[in-house]
């Protein structure tokens, strides 16, 4: 499935049932207006037991003078699986600030992954709960910046529940 928004008024809901392994999800953010706000927004909902995968692109040329707040919401339900992934291909004259909330049930996974390559400044914030026992998290960027782009990464993961598991890995390059 592959949705492409040019809109971005409304919130993309993603809702799967119980026991279901759905294929891919893409989602594609086309922004094209300087001086634009843009505020996308994507909730995530796993029932217990599925498995999801959501790829999320946001791209826009690189005379756009725009800013870009995308909000993603997760939950995952007790033993549900969620692949997310964030992909960001925005030209060089466009910022984002980005809040990403994820919160993981009793044997949940949740893989939250962003790729930033573009904007002029880009900011991811996730916050990842675990509230359920034995739920566990992967937060995984990979970014490069050249000339004066900033990538700023913030994280925080909160282990409510005892026996939960988080990793976290970040890499990039500079040029």
């Amino acid at each position: 499935f592959t949705q492409t928004n040019r809109d971005n008024s409304e919130a993309i809901v993603i809702r799967v049932p119980k026991c279901h392994a759905g294929g891919a999800v893409e989602i594609i953010h086309h922004f094209d207006t300087s001086g634009a706000l843009y505020c996308p927004r994507v909730i995530i909902e796993a029932a217990e037991n599925s498995e999801v995968s959501v790829v999320e692109r946001f791209v826009s040329a690189d005379g756009v003078k725009a800013l870009v707040i995308p909000v993603l919401e997760v939950n995952a339900a007790q033993a549900a699986r969620v692949s997310y992934l964030a992909v960001n291909e925005l030209g060089a004259a466009t910022w984002m600030i980005a809040h990403q909330e994820a919160e993981g049930d009793r044997d949940s996974n949740l893989n939250l992954s962003v790729v930033a390559l573009g904007g002029d400044y880009a900011r991811v914030r996730t916050e990842c709960r675990l509230v359920g026992q034995g739920a566990s998290a992967q937060q995984v960027a990979l970014y490069f910046a050249d000339g004066t782009q900033m990538h700023d990464f913030r994280t925080t993961q909160e282990h409510v529940a005892p026996r939960t598991h988080s990793d976290l890995l970040f890499k990039g390059a500079v040029a």
